[in-house]
């Protein structure tokens, strides 16, 4: 496909007949450290003195334990016995996104971009796309 050819943005500049920025976008989330992008994460849902508590009874976590938290893995609390991940109780619970492709989602949503171009950049449908747009503005997410 020549420049010419491209009919969504005949002006975006092509490499091998995919638009740069879009090719850019899809290549961004494997770009990212998983493990930088899971601290970042684990940092949002669970700031400051309550990442090394468990979350159901406040008892501190010892270092193991507290490894395989903050790695986002389901651990158990020695005091309580219940289990939890990080996740637990947040918007993020059950989410079948990687941690490099929250960030980037977060991140354009943030700045505004469409459902689109969120889509394009985590590899997932614009429904996907819309409603986490929804969930991370606070909205109410409509499903269906």
């Amino acid at each position: 496909m020549s420049k010419t050819e491209n009919v969504k943005n005949p002006d975006a500049p092509l490499v091998d007949g995919v638009e740069v920025l879009a090719q850019a976008l899809m290549d961004l989330v494997d770009l990212l450290d998983e493990d930088r992008c899971r601290d970042w994460l684990f940092d949002v849902v669970r700031p400051g003195e309550m990442g090394k508590v468990c979350p159901l009874c406040s008892e501190p976590m010892g270092e193991r334990r507290l490894k395989t938290y903050r790695a986002l893995k389901k651990t158990s609390c020695q005091s309580c016995h219940n289990q939890y991940s990080a996740t637990k109780n947040t918007i993020f619970h059950g989410c079948h996104l990687t941690p490099s492709e929250l960030v980037v989602m977060s991140a354009l949503i943030k700045v505004g971009a469409n459902p689109a171009t969120i889509a394009t950049a985590i590899g997932k449908s614009e429904d996907t796309a819309r409603v986490w747009i929804a969930k991370l503005n606070n909205d109410k997410v409509r499903h269906g």
